[in-house]
């Protein structure tokens, strides 16, 4: 097998024969991705991409392309591992468990079925962090991954900030600073003044899979609060295992909740609306409006 990964440029067209692995790349001859709109084979397909590519290895069309260039459009945790998946089978099949947990952990931000899975996407970032672009980022990562993966345990240089930040929130929760509950299948997130917002690992590890939409307080001193309400993190990717759900249309949603909120300037790919500026709305009167527009909010309601 001999394999070659390139990195495109988002707008690139994948050269003839590629396989596009994770992102969705124009022109490639196979896609292995979770993007909605992919055509992925159903035999393939799966909530992450490097669930999708180990698949794909164990498959007799892996053989069939053995030699076939391998196309990513951009850099993240479950894109560098389902590349490498590709480049590396072996490797990738050893060490399977660890790097889908990683994959969960980055694209989805849930907690995985092995928690080093955290350690590794956030030691991932931080050795991309340091990279010029996107391309730089895939050829200093593919050459570090194996020995990262074996040793992930000892690199609390690189995962350590994470790890302290859910550490931190944990305490935060013990003392009552910070309050996460369930209305039904919503989740209500209270985070007192100058508490920093909950690591969504950790979100997801307290609230999945019973939550279907998360809304977030973040309280200040004068009694007000910014607000901001979204999906789970899965949302914007085409899954198999995960809940498909529907998105609420969010200019019903800014028009029932008033000109102090805006779609601008979201965070992340799942957020719906969020507050311009803190208000003084209690977070059941935010909800009770919410779940005059957006359907399944309302059918997750006690």
């Amino acid at each position: 097998m001999s394999r070659i990964f390139t990195c495109l440029r988002p707008d690139d067209d994948a050269p003839p024969g590629a396989i596009g692995c994770d992102g969705l790349v124009p022109g490639a001859a196979l896609d292995l991705s979770h993007w909605r709109g992919n055509r992925t084979p159903l035999a393939f397909k799966a909530d992450t991409s490097t669930e999708i590519a180990l698949a794909f290895i164990d498959s007799e069309q892996a053989a069939e392309l053995a030699d076939a260039p391998v196309v990513n459009n951009h850099f993240d945790t479950d894109g560098l591992l389902s590349v490498w998946t590709l480049l590396h089978p072996d490797a990738a099949r050893a060490r399977r468990e660890l790097i889908v947990s990683a994959a969960v952990a980055g694209d989805f931000a849930e907690w995985p079925e092995d928690p080093r899975g955290v350690w590794v996407d956030a030691a991932v970032r931080r050795l991309a962090a340091d990279a010029d672009d996107d391309a730089a980022a895939y050829a200093s990562l593919l050459a570090q991954l194996p020995e990262l993966l074996d040793t992930i345990d000892d690199r609390r240089d690189l995962w350590g900030p994470a790890q302290d930040a859910i550490d931190a929130a944990r305490v935060a929760i013990d003392d009552g600073r910070l309050q996460v509950s369930l209305l039904g299948s919503i989740g209500i997130v209270r985070h007192a003044p100058e508490v920093a917002e909950i690591p969504a690992t950790l979100l997801s590890y307290l609230l999945l899979p019973r939550c279907w939409r998360y809304l977030l307080v973040f309280e200040e001193e004068d009694g007000r609060a910014n607000y901001r309400y979204e999906l789970p993190a899965w949302c914007w990717a085409d899954t198999v295992v995960r809940p498909v759900m529907e998105w609420p249309e969010s200019d019903a949603l800014l028009g029932i909740l008033g000109e102090s909120w805006t779609t601008e300037d979201l965070p992340g790919l799942t957020a719906i609306v969020r507050t311009k500026e803190p208000i003084d709305t209690q977070p059941k009167d935010v909800l009770r409006k919410v779940v005059t527009v957006d359907r399944e909010a309302y059918a997750a309601l006690p």
